[in-house]
């Protein structure tokens, strides 16, 4: 199989940059999409924001170029003593050269297990969009959101 999409391009939002603010990476194939979200320590990164009640994690996101389809992935708490994966899938439209407005729904893994993340993450990189959004409504739906995210320059 062909990793290589040249049509899905890579973003980061690091818990160290101002909310909203991503930095593009650009092309990314699935290994290194996976790749990058298992060298997180996820664990580590959720109870830092927790304590420093900060709630600026990390997320990444993959855009495909071809049907302005996005796939991010994030944390939030679960319960006061875990955290679950937030996934997000959504449409977006190109507002200027770096901001993004997007129609986006939120759903939340209920544990913090990364199994079913790279599960889904695979089916985005395979454009099995059906599968993924049929696989997305059996987890808890969060919410349905316009966002803007920014790029930096």
């Amino acid at each position: 199989m062909n990793d290589l999409h040249d049509n899905i391009v890579f973003r980061v939002h690091e818990s160290s940059m101002e909310t909203d603010w991503y930095q593009p990476k650009g092309p990314v194939t699935q290994k290194q999409f996976l790749d990058y979200f298992d060298s997180i320590n996820w664990k580590e990164i959720f109870w830092t924001e927790w304590v420093n009640e900060t709630c600026n994690p990390i997320s990444l996101e993959a855009f495909n170029t071809t049907t302005s389809t996005y796939f991010r992935i994030s944390i939030c708490p679960n319960t006061h003593t875990s955290f679950q994966f937030l996934i997000a899938l959504g449409k977006h439209g190109e507002r200027g050269n770096t901001n993004v407005n997007r129609i986006v729904k939120l759903y939340c893994t209920s544990k913090d297990s990364p199994e079913g993340v790279i599960r889904l993450t695979k089916l985005f990189f395979s454009g099995n969009l059906k599968e993924l959004e049929m696989r997305l409504r059996k987890l808890t739906f969060m919410n349905e959101i316009n966002d803007v995210y920014w790029n930096l320059e």
